[in-house]
């Protein structure tokens, strides 16, 4: 399940770097 294009990643970036212990999918 891919964003739009054109969308940011930024959310899933700051998400994941508040969350690291949450599995990591490739987007």
């Amino acid at each position: 399940m891919l964003p739009p294009n054109g969308s940011p990643l930024s959310k899933w970036q700051m998400i994941y770097q508040m969350y690291p212990e949450l599995p990591y999918f490739e987007l």
